[in-house]
C-alpha cells in the first residue's frame, strides 16, 4: 500500500498543444499506420504490458480500464472486454491509460497502484478536482492519440467540401453544427465515439479560427 497522502495532490497543468505533442510522439513510435489504431498491439507488443481482465471492477471502482504504477498491467472489466459492443469504448479507455503513462509516469508511480483495490482507496482519497485534471488530461490524450490530426483533418475537409455548395461551413457557430453531423462517419472509420470525433473535429475547427 502506497504511504503518500493523496490528499496533497497537485497535478500540473499540461497546455492542449503539448498534450496533442506529446500524442503525435507516441502514435510516430508505436503505431503501425493502421486505422483504427490498434491499440491492444501497442499495450501487448510494443510496450510488453499484461491486459488483465477483472470481474465486476467497472461496478466495483467505476472504470473500465486502470494502468498499474509499475507499468505492467492494464486491468479492464471482464464482462466489458469480451462484449463487442464496447469495443470502442475500450479503445478509448485503453488509450487514456496509455496517456498516464506517457504524461503522468513519475507521479503515478509515486501513486504505487498495483491492484483494483489499490485504485479503489487512490480515487476514494484524492481531491475530486486534482482528480478532474488528471483524468481530463488522459482524455484529451486519448482522443488526439486515436485520431492522428493530419488525416482527421483530411477526412474531416472531404466531408465539409461535400457541403460546402449548399453551406456556409466558414460560419463557426454552424460548422459546430455540422461537426455534430460528420462526426458519425469520422467516429466510424477511426473506432472512438461519436462524442470523442465530435470534440476532435471542433478543436481542429477551432484551431483554422484562432482559437
Amino acid at each position: 500500500m502506497s504511504s503518500l497522502d493523496y490528499r496533497i495532490i497537485n497535478i500540473p497543468y499540461i497546455p492542449n498543444s503539448e498534450i496533442e505533442s506529446k500524442a503525435a510522439g507516441f502514435r510516430e513510435q508505436y503505431w503501425d499506420g493502421k486505422i483504427p489504431v490498434d491499440i491492444e498491439r501497442i499495450i501487448e507488443i510494443k510496450l510488453k504490458m499484461n491486459i488483465v481482465p477483472v470481474k465486476n471492477m467497472n461496478e466495483y471502482c467505476d472504470a473500465d480500464a486502470l494502468i498499474s504504477s509499475n507499468w505492467e498491467n492494464i486491468f479492464v472489466d471482464e464482462g466489458r472486454f469480451v462484449d463487442e459492443r464496447y469495443l470502442d469504448r475500450l479503445r478509448f479507455s485503453f488509450a487514456h491509460e496509455l496517456g498516464h503513462f506517457n504524461m503522468h509516469k513519475k507521479l503515478y508511480e509515486t501513486f504505487d497502484i498495483r491492484a483494483v483495490s489499490d485504485f479503489y482507496r487512490f480515487i476514494s482519497e484524492i481531491d475530486e478536482k486534482q482528480y478532474g485534471y488528471l483524468e481530463t488530461q488522459a482524455n484529451k490524450f486519448a482522443c488526439a492519440l486515436l485520431l492522428p490530426r493530419e488525416m482527421l483533418i483530411a477526412d474531416a475537409n472531404k466531408l465539409y467540401n461535400i457541403l460546402s455548395s449548399e453551406l456556409d461551413v466558414g460560419n463557426v457557430e454552424l460548422a459546430a453544427v455540422i461537426n455534430a453531423y460528420i462526426a458519425k462517419p469520422i467516429a466510424l472509420k477511426y473506432g472512438v465515439s461519436d462524442y470523442c470525433a465530435e470534440i476532435a473535429l471542433n478543436s481542429i475547427r477551432n484551431k483554422e479560427n484562432g482559437g
